[in-house]
């Protein structure tokens, strides 16, 4: 059985602007005095470096990682996704921001997993490969997803 693989960025980096990061600081100020005002002192310090951790994701470069199809699974860099952890598949090829493979896993925390494929790999073939493994069912990106990619993320 012949291995698929292909380099692609770990995500769509969007380039932000410095009004982007005042905004973001200007709402978690307003969340964070709120929140001490109602006596939150806790939640407020979570805001605040909630914050810090979005501006410091917002502004790194994505990592090239490599997504490979084998006969045991699909591996992401360092992980790898057995096929019998997997429910099903399915290829949104409709996105607006490149064609993604979307896994559905038995996992409770995290049952969709959204893959990027790359403009050269041979969508069919990829099909036809997992195919043989899962079962191809249509699913949809979580609606957390879409907030986030519409937040540029």
């Amino acid at each position: 059985m012949k291995r698929i693989s292909w380099h692609t960025p770990e995500y769509v980096f969007r380039q932000r602007t410095p009004d982007w990061f005042w905004t973001l600081g200007i709402i978690a100020t307003a969340c964070a005095v709120t929140s001490i005002i109602f006596g939150n002192i806790l939640f407020s310090i979570i805001i605040i470096i909630g914050a810090f951790a979005i501006a410091l994701h917002a502004s790194r470069q994505p990592r090239i990682i490599k997504i490979e199809i084998n006969e045991r699974g699909i591996a992401v860099d360092r992980d790898m996704y057995l096929y019998r952890s997997l429910h099903s598949f399915w290829i949104n090829d409709e996105h607006h921001s490149g064609t993604k493979l979307i896994l559905r896993s038995e996992r409770s925390f995290v049952p969709l997993i959204t893959l990027p494929i790359d403009e050269e790999v041979d969508i069919e073939s990829v099909r036809e490969h997992i195919k043989q493994h899962l079962k191809e069912e249509v699913h949809e990106e979580t609606i957390t997803g879409h907030i986030m990619d519409r937040l540029g993320f």
